[in-house]
């Protein structure tokens, strides 16, 4: 058996009735002719559609590809200049951060060095903090006096006072004034303005 390159098999058991050319080939009419080109025609076109869907749908990938990749600039621009802006922010809590630790070893130093009297309380008259040189003068540690109201380091007389006057006055006005009697020693002493 003969293969030929249509494909058709040069053999003589065709169907009857079936036409064969010279070299033992079938013939094939003129129907199956036309509807061989028609099919080839319709698989051309369907081709060709094909190519055209193909290449519109590389030109759509592409615009996406190309809108995505703008937006993932402009996301990363943007996240750049957030980042450089952070980063700015963060070094100005820094230098702020090391300017207030500065002040607080200078403002500490001069607490604790400087010889006036220094007492910080709050509106109640409790004593928050007092200097070395308060410690000194009356004759109790920092640790002793902290804690305590001031009323217990002032001399008995002048209690009412303070309690009075002196408190009141910072509770309305946000003034202060130096209290004129304190207790030294563990002894009440009065101090002159």
């Amino acid at each position: 058996m003969a293969v030929s390159l249509s494909g058709a098999r040069r053999d003589t058991d065709y169907p009857d009735g079936c036409d064969l050319d010279r070299k033992g080939y079938p013939r094939l009419s003129h129907n199956r002719v036309f509807v061989s080109l028609v099919v080839a025609s319709i698989v051309v076109y369907i081709l060709n559609q094909a190519r055209e869907i193909e290449v519109q749908a590389n030109a759509l990938l592409q615009e996406a590809k190309k809108s995505l990749e703008d937006k993932v600039d402009a996301r990363t621009s943007d996240l750049v200049l957030a980042n450089e802006k952070l980063l700015e922010e963060v070094s100005e809590r820094i230098k702020a951060e090391a300017a207030i630790k500065e002040s607080e070893r200078r403002y500490r130093d001069l607490f604790n060095t400087i010889s006036d009297l220094i007492m910080i309380h709050d509106l109640k008259g409790r004593l928050l903090n007092v200097n070395p040189a308060v410690s000194k003068l009356c004759g109790y540690t920092s640790n002793e006096m902290v804690g305590r109201p001031i009323s217990d380091f002032i001399a008995p007389k002048f209690r009412s006072r303070f309690q009075h006057e002196y408190l009141r006055r910072i509770k309305k006005q946000k003034q202060f004034w130096l209290y004129p009697a304190l207790a030294t020693s563990k002894a009440p002493v009065t101090l002159h303005r």
